[in-house]
Order: structure tokens, then C-alpha cells, then sequence
């Protein structure tokens, strides 16, 4: 997948829906078998107070979750939601464009990196600040 084509990778609604997209976002295959797993988003992209995604899983089984915020030097920023578990249907995930320390981070291009049992995605977004 080309990363730098934005209209491919980003949803550019404000809330993910069905027909949104229904292409894989992000770096890596999608998984294949019985179970699948799409994330959704970044949205809003560029974004200015938060960013969400959104990751539908349709598995039996539990899915574990986690979701870290890199700098554009691949240094962690925030991780979210940290120990997260989903089951089957969509769970969303916000960062509010702050790093560990609770500080507002600057202006600029950062990756959210979402690994589970069942794939890892990365997705960009851009913090345009406030």
C-alpha cells in the first residue's frame, strides 16, 4: 500500500461507518482465517484537539489491545489506553495529543502503532496544534 496517498489510508469523516472504507489502513497484511481485524481512522486527520481510531474485530475470541503514540523519530509519546481488551464489534481509542507526562505535545507528524494477537497496524496523523 502507498502510505503518502492520504485518500487511501485516512477516513475523512469525522465518525467511521460502515461504507466508510473499506480498504486495510495503515502499514502491514491483514490478517486472513475465520476472524478479522480492520482499524479504522485516524479521524479527524489532521487533527487539532484529539484523534480516534476506530478497531473492529469480528473474532470469538478476546482481542488484547495496544495502541502507542510514536514521534516522527520513532520515540514513544503516549501509549493509550494501555492493557486494553475488546470482544467482537468496534472499540474506539482516543488520544488527546498528549504525551506521558500530561503535556501538550507540539505541532507536527506522529504514528500510532496498534499491535495485537491478531496483527499490527501503523497509522499517521498530524497534530496541527491548538
Amino acid at each position: 500500500m502507498d502510505t503518502d496517498n492520504c485518500a487511501t489510508d485516512f477516513i475523512a469523516e469525522s465518525n467511521p461507518s460502515p461504507g466508510a472504507s473499506e480498504s486495510w489502513l495503515g502499514v502491514g497484511t491483514p490478517p486472513t482465517g475465520p476472524s478479522s481485524l480492520r482499524v479504522r481512522g485516524p479521524f479527524p486527520n489532521p487533527f487539532v484537539n484529539g484523534v480516534s481510531l476506530a478497531i473492529e474485530w469480528s473474532g470469538n475470541d478476546r482481542l488484547h489491545i495496544e495502541c502507542e503514540v510514536l514521534d516522527v523519530s520513532g520515540r514513544r509519546v503516549q501509549t493509550i489506553d494501555p492493557g486494553r481488551d475488546a470482544f467482537a464489534g468496534t472499540t474506539l481509542l482516543k488520544w488527546d495529543a498528549r504525551d506521558e507526562r500530561g503535556s501538550r505535545v507540539t505541532p507536527g507528524l506522529y504514528f500510532l502503532h496498534v499491535r495485537t494477537q491478531a496483527g499490527d497496524r501503523t497509522m499517521r496523523c498530524v497534530f496541527m496544534g491548538p
